[in-house]
């Protein structure tokens, strides 16, 4: 009996990490970022030809305020300063998913020990 009842709370506790990690992934990650960052370039090299800001938000269907966003973050880059960004923005995340995977074991391993007391 103690072996099944062993095996069924290793089972709850799979579960319990596989619905901590997703949660930590979903908060950590920005959702609503779509577009990719040559879109982006492609959008302010418009505007800095002389493309008015409301035609380009409406051919590109997002708002100004999303454009102005972004041209205070990317404005005057160049495209392989972007492309750098880019890079450092995916290997945070990655970071992050690795920490939190991290905190999750250890949070499991506390977990384990409170319970065999």
């Amino acid at each position: 009996m103690h072996a099944a009842r062993g095996i069924a709370e290793q089972g709850n506790a799979a579960l319990k990490y596989v619905f901590r990690l997703a949660a930590y992934q979903r908060d950590g990650m920005a959702l609503g970022q779509t577009r990719k960052f040559n879109q982006i370039f492609a959008v302010l090299k418009q505007n800095e030809q002389g493309v008015p800001v409301p035609y380009l938000c409406r051919e590109n269907g997002m708002s100004q305020a999303l454009f102005y966003r972004w041209r205070s973050k990317f404005g005057g880059m160049e495209a392989s300063m972007m492309q750098r960004l880019k890079g450092l923005e995916q290997e945070n995340a990655w970071l992050k998913k690795m920490y939190a995977e991290e905190k999750l074991k250890a949070e499991i391993r506390q977990e384990a020990l409170e319970g065999e007391l």
